[in-house]
């Protein structure tokens, strides 16, 4: 396995960007995968840089304390689930349509500057203590 470290960079995708063409135009493939997930990308690198978990493997961030990143429907919640959530962002366009438009990356990059980062880590802390019993702080 290879193991992928921080900076982490936008995969390719594995096709052309007109491939899904009639279904899928090719300006809304270019949108999505190089604006919305390279946001993602670069968020998630501004997140980590600076941070102890800059310099880990990504697998080991996602995996070596049984940290997952998950994505739910509608109005479902890790904890439906039976998961403790360390951090969740809405990111349906109804929660930055108004101020940010279609410019989720934008959004995203805001929001990540009101996030209670020392909550964020409380949180982190009691998810990977030996007797971790999903409180949630």
């Amino acid at each position: 396995m290879t193991l992928v470290s921080v900076p982490l960079a936008l995969p390719p995708l594995p096709y052309a960007y007109g491939a899904l063409e009639p279904t899928i135009d090719e300006l809304t493939m270019r949108i999505h995968h190089d604006k919305h997930h390279g946001g993602y990308v670069a968020a998630l690198n501004a997140a980590l840089g600076g941070t102890a978990w800059a310099d880990r493997p990504v697998e080991e961030l996602l995996s070596g304390a049984g940290l997952a990143v998950t994505s739910t429907a509608n109005q479902d919640s890790p904890l439906m689930r039976g998961h403790t959530p360390l951090l969740c962002v809405d990111v349906w366009e109804h929660a930055y349509h108004l101020r940010y438009q279609h410019r989720r990356a934008h959004y995203l990059e805001a929001w990540r500057n009101v996030v209670d980062w020392q909550r964020v880590a409380a949180r982190y802390t009691t998810a990977t203590s030996p007797n971790a019993g999903g409180a949630h702080p």
